[in-house]
């Protein structure tokens, strides 16, 4: 360390008070390029890795909703059910279509952008398909259908249902790739910070314990000529190195030991110059010392910033967990709400269909009353013809006189029995009659119900895809907040590295104020020795 020696005290310690500042500067820029790459890949993560996921969770649950729609199309035989498919269907192939256009619009390389041209192609062919298979749906040609559903339509829906999992996994793959590559940059960004800790730890003291056995060395020197001098000894030989104050006190103390053996009467004089010196180097230790003094303070406050940083880190941190809790707490109660309505949305249907079979029921019943109609006014005619036949018998039988007499009786019985028949399928119609409007206005009813419950089970299904969204979200929010989290304990636990290293540095500058203390103490010391020197000038021995 002779370098040191060539170097002004002054300029000494502002080089040390520079260098510590580079360190604290350097450990600024390394952890301020760390948190920017990193913010900068989360940024990426964000606002395009996350899009990507979102949007093909998105078109692989349409195009599933759409595989589901097309077989309940290809089972139901009646065309007026299928109207309501049909427009499901077209509704989730538009939210499907809008879900494609967003993965499009977004900026996609490599594998992932062939896999979505195929995907691409892969769609064209299953919509293509799907026209078909509709044509012949509404067709009725069933032979025609169950072979373009087997051969073309069916393949192309597995295929494309598969292409969108493929890329949902890829997706996910590339995200998982991301998220690591974001926690090894924390990584390096945590080592660098302990590296360069380590070196501040390291070199601070260590260029600290220079600087100042530069100072004292040549110091101790020079107190132990003076003691010899102090006894009047002055056949010591002074060691000189470097160019700094204590090498030129040095060198003073070697003239005037060389002029005191020449001229023991301005051994006065010479006394007074040392003096001057020692006042001189007395006030420059007290600078040096007020600068380090300053230098303590303002370490303290840079470690006042950094604990109130600390402090609010934490707050972070706790803040980060309770938005954490009730984002957990949203996504369960939007599950609970989710299979809520799912299940009174199948409890709506079996009821619909129940009234569906009450309603077939009563229009079998109105048939067999009209049905039984026929019946009667068969009955009431053939009574009709008995009457008459029983009339025209009981005129012969009058013609006949006595013989017919008997032939007569029956003949009235007859009639009688007619009436009485006659009377009875008029009741009979009349209940018909009351039962038939008994049974429109039961299957007018039924149609209004069965109505209202279609239209309930529409509602609940508009109901089911905003609680679904809002259950994602909340697992996606719950998801961010755990990752944000986890960010904010590693910020916590580098600042609170960082906060060591500061007290590292004030006890350094501690040391360092201790150390000048007790150079303006020994420079005090000097002065006195000086005075005293000029006190015992006749005590010098001389070589």
């Amino acid at each position: 360390m002779g370098f040191l020696n060539k170097i002004k005290i002054g300029a000494r310690l502002t080089l040390a008070f520079m260098v510590m500042l580079a360190f604290i500067f350097i450990l600024f820029l390394s952890v301020r390029a760390g948190l920017s790459s990193i913010d900068q890949a989360m940024h990426q993560i964000v606002q395009v890795e996350a899009k990507k996921q979102s949007f093909t969770a998105d078109l692989d649950r349409h195009s599933q909703n759409a595989a589901l729609l097309l077989l309940q199309i290809v089972t139901t035989p009646e065309r007026q059910a299928r109207v309501p498919l049909y427009t499901a269907m077209d509704l989730a192939g538009k939210q499907a279509s809008v879900s494609f256009k967003n993965l499009q619009s977004l900026p996609w390389a490599g594998e992932r952008a062939a896999s979505l041209q195929n995907l691409a192609t892969l769609r064209e062919k299953y919509l293509q398909a799907f026209t078909d298979t509709v044509d012949l749906i509404e067709l009725g040609d069933q032979a025609a259908l169950a072979k373009q559903y087997a051969s073309h339509t069916e393949p192309s829906l597995h295929a494309l249902l598969k292409g969108t999992a493929e890329l949902a996994a890829m997706q996910q793959t590339n995200m998982a790739e991301e998220l690591a590559s974001v926690l090894q940059r924390m990584s390096d960004t945590r080592s660098l910070l302990w590296i360069l800790s380590l070196c501040a730890l390291i070199s601070g003291p260590f260029f600290a314990w220079a600087v100042t056995r530069s100072i004292i060395r040549p110091l101790d020197h020079g107190v132990a000529a003076m003691a010899g001098m102090a006894a009047g000894d002055l056949r010591c030989q002074l060691t000189i190195h470097g160019r700094d104050e204590a090498a030129m006190m040095l060198t003073q103390m070697q003239k005037m030991q060389i002029s005191l053996a020449a001229m023991v009467l301005e051994l006065r004089d010479s006394a007074n110059q040392i003096s001057s010196s020692a006042q001189s180097g007395q006030q420059g230790a007290t600078d040096v010392a007020n600068g380090v003094a300053s230098q303590q303070l303002e370490i303290s406050q840079i470690h006042r910033v950094v604990g109130d940083f600390v402090n609010k880190l934490h707050f972070a941190e706790k803040t980060a967990y309770s938005a954490q809790q009730q984002s957990q707490q949203a996504a369960s109660l939007a599950g609970r709400g989710h299979q809520l309505i799912e299940t009174a949305s199948r409890e709506i249907a079996a009821i619909a269909g129940t009234i569906q079979s009450s309603a077939d029921a009563v229009d079998v019943l109105r048939q067999r009353a009209n049905s039984m109609r026929t019946m009667i006014s068969s009955v009431t005619e053939i009574a009709e013809q008995t009457n008459m036949l029983a009339l025209n018998a009981a005129i012969e039988a009058a013609r006949a006189g006595e013989a017919g007499r008997g032939f007569a009786v029956v003949a009235d019985e007859v009639r009688r029995l007619a009436d009485r028949t006659s009377g009875a399928t008029r009741e009979i119609y009349n209940v018909i009659e009351a039962m038939d409007q008994q049974t429109s206005e039961a299957i007018f009813q039924i149609d209004l119900g069965r109505n209202e419950m279609a239209r309930a089970v529409a509602m609940i299904g508009e109901i089911v895809d905003p609680l679904t969204q809002l259950q994602q979200g909340a697992s996606q929010a719950t998801a961010d907040l755990d990752l944000l989290s986890q960010n904010i304990s590693e910020q916590v636990a580098e600042s609170q590295a960082i906060a060591n290293s500061v007290d590292a540095i004030s006890q350094s500058a501690d040391s360092n104020l201790r150390i000048t203390r007790q150079a303006s103490l020994d420079s005090s010391q000097l002065f006195e020795i000086s005075l005293q020197l000029q006190k015992q000038m006749q005590r010098f021995r001389l070589s």
